[in-house]
């Protein structure tokens, strides 16, 4: 799989971290940037200064080249909140699109004002049905907005926001482990407090208070500015400090800061306590820019009687010879919610486990405190194929639904595996920037196409045309060429124009030497009982002598073989075999060759007809005669088709006919041959 950015935008820094293989069981981190930002560019995860961010911003991009088509970022605020819910079975693409009605009265924020998601952690069974239980969370989106923006505005196409105590739930989570642990992420602008039960979130608060408070407390006490306050802090923390009366103030300061931190952090755990009877916390984790503080962990931990340690969030990632090159351990501590973007499915993926006997089972978390019968597969959908659709519940539904959490319990739940520990914050507005962009650069990429494509027929037409113009000079030059050869060969021209005049004058003669009513009463001698021409002309002919090697001037046109050829169409009241029909044809004694070339039966209320048509072939050798007319004495039939004969004759003469030809080309049926 390609890399990714994961992108964190803190009050402190500007973190990226560029992911191989992400969502998969071990990514690899190959490069990762920290760059500081100045104090106020950015106030509670909210940008402030845009200028400023997205300049910083762009260096990823230009200088360290990092990817931009997929950029996952993490968002945290103190105004972030997190709350236990239930609601009623749906699938979550309907939840989320009711979560603005259903929330009202859940969270301290304006709804409207708000990006909301739901995590689904379990089912329980209730009085009211199948219930949804899970973790609600609600920031406000204008900060939300102005931060991804931002981040859009320097290039980087963000795909998927998620809160940051759910990406730190999934790095640090370890569903063998079968105690209840906690995670604590002291950042800038405030604490994340997440509890993990067997692996697997089942409450979260956030703290107001951070890192930065410390930070400003200094800065005011010693009239300092923030930069100079942040490395006084870092540098004595919670040591004992004597000899410099400005530093001893100092250490006075961060001790009563700190110490309301800790408070905020020890009464978060104790509410946890009072809500879940049995679930005792066993340890915490510590993690956050916060947590840099000297001397935290062992103050806390004695604070909250609790073993604390600092996570390690490198544990289920490889690490790059580039960034083990960059010296990425001195950083851990600040990467925990950046790198715990990509672990874990992708939201809408399955998350299985197998089992030794290849069966699948959904993974599982416990959840104490609720009274309820856990539904053992529950496996709702997600996306499509939905059991429940909103659509089939009416406001009175709901409203009972969210009457229905007073009285719930429940042991042990399995999580059904369409469902991941992850939230989508991204807003609408990002969605729609990413759609807008998309089409922009699909329109930039088929405008260039389109360039491109004109500039490649430009340069062909243009070698077109100049080979054109190559070929018309070729033409030109060839064609004076061949008026020079034809001058030179202009007698020979005027030979053949002589050879064309003596063949039109041998077919005149054809008036005076073809003896007509010999070849039309043969015709008519081949027609079938009742039979008639519907038509008849001659199609071709073959003068007599035409492939003699010289002839008598006195010689008649139709010596030498000659032949001419009739298309005939007869009309017969009775069916004849074309066998037998071409075969009356082939009784006339000057018959050469024949052909039926089609018989078409005819049918109106006189009866039944056939149409024949075809051509026959006839020698002339023994049908000349010296006279000019041959029709005295012929009868009406016969003088109709010797007029047909040589009117089409006639045409020939005159240089009508397209159909004459030095030889006759005809199918032979039968041959007297």
């Amino acid at each position: 799989m390609r890399s990714i950015t994961a992108l964190s935008i803190a009050n402190d820094a500007i973190r990226a971290a560029v992911i191989a293989d992400p969502y998969s069981d071990l990514p690899t981190i190959k490069h990762f940037q920290a760059i500081p930002l100045p104090n106020g560019a950015v106030v509670d995860g909210e940008v402030v200064d845009h200028d400023v961010v997205a300049g910083l911003l762009n260096t990823l991009v230009k200088r360290f080249k990092f990817p931009r088509e997929d950029t996952a970022l993490v968002y945290s605020s103190r105004r972030m909140v997190f709350r236990e819910a239930d609601f009623p079975y749906m699938s979550l693409n309907d939840l989320k699109s009711t979560l603005p009605f259903q929330a009202k009265g859940m969270i301290p924020l304006p709804i409207e004002e708000s990006e909301l998601d739901f995590v689904p952690l379990n089912v329980i069974d209730s009085e009211q049905g199948k219930q949804l239980h899970g973790i609600l969370v609600a920031t406000l989106r204008n900060g939300l907005e102005k931060t991804a923006r931002t981040a859009e505005d320097a290039g980087f196409v963000i795909t998927s926001i998620d809160a940051g105590p759910f990406a730190l739930a999934r790095l640090f989570a370890d569903t063998n482990q079968q105690q209840t642990e906690a995670v604590v992420n002291i950042s800038g602008n405030g604490t994340d407090v997440i509890v993990l039960e067997n692996g697997q979130p089942a409450y979260m608060r956030v703290v107001p208070s951070g890192a930065d408070d410390v930070t400003d407390a200094i800065a005011n006490a010693l009239s300092i500015s923030f930069e100079d306050a942040e490395r006084i802090k870092n540098q004595i923390g919670l040591q004992n400090v004597t000899g410099d009366e400005r530093l001893e103030k100092a250490e006075e300061v961060i001790r009563e800061t700190t110490a309301q931190l800790i408070v905020g952090i020890r009464n978060t755990l104790n509410l946890y306590d009072v809500d879940h009877a049995g679930g005792t916390i066993s340890g915490v984790v510590l993690t956050g820019t916060g947590a840099r503080l000297i001397g935290l962990p062992p103050v806390l931990a004695s604070s909250i009687n609790k073993v604390v340690r600092i996570g390690d969030p490198f544990i289920r990632f490889r690490l790059s010879k580039e960034v083990e090159r960059q010296n990425i351990m001195a950083h851990a501590i600040d990467l925990g919610a950046v790198l715990g973007l990509v672990i874990g499915k992708k939201r809408g993926e399955r998350t299985m486990s197998r089992k030794n006997n290849g069966s699948m089972k959904q993974i599982g978390s416990s959840h104490r405190g609720r009274r309820g019968k856990i539904k053992d597969n529950p496996n709702p959908e997600t996306s499509d194929g939905e059991k429940t659709s909103i659509l089939s519940m009416n406001i009175s539904d709901i409203g009972k639904a969210l009457r229905a959490s007073s009285s719930k319990t429940s042991k042990k739940a399995d999580l059904p595996a369409e469902w991941n520990v992850r939230a989508n914050l991204l807003p609408r507005s990002i969605v729609t920037l990413n759609r807008d962009r998309a089409i922009k650069y699909l329109l930039s990429y088929v405008l260039i196409v389109v360039v491109v494509a004109a500039i490649a027929i430009s340069a062909g037409m243009a070698v077109r045309v100049s080979w054109a113009d190559h070929r018309v000079e070729e033409a030109q030059a060839k064609t004076l060429s061949l008026q020079k050869e034809k001058a030179e060969f202009k007698d020979v021209e005027d030979t053949l124009n002589s050879l064309s005049d003596s063949q039109r004058s041998r077919i005149a003669a054809l008036y005076d030497e073809m003896d007509w009513m010999k070849v039309v009463d043969s015709l008519n001698g081949a027609l079938p009982a009742g039979g008639q021409y519907t038509n008849l002309s001659l199609s071709s002919f073959q003068i007599g002598g035409s492939d003699a090697s010289s002839h008598s001037a006195t010689s008649s046109v139709w010596s030498g073989n000659g032949v001419i050829s009739v298309d005939f169409t007869v009309l017969s009241p009775d069916f004849i075999s074309a066998k037998d029909f071409i075969g009356n044809f082939a009784a006339i004694p000057t018959y050469k060759t024949g052909y039926v070339s089609s018989i078409t039966e005819n049918s109106d209320e006189n009866g039944t007809t056939y149409t024949y048509t075809g051509t026959v072939s006839l020698k002339m050798d023994t049908n000349t005669t010296s006279r000019s007319d041959n029709a005295a004495g012929a009868d009406e039939a016969n003088r109709a088709l010797q007029q047909q004969l040589r009117d089409s004759l006639n045409k020939a003469a005159a240089g009508e006919s397209t159909d004459t030809t030095d030889s006759a080309t005809a199918t032979d049926e039968t041959s007297n041959e």
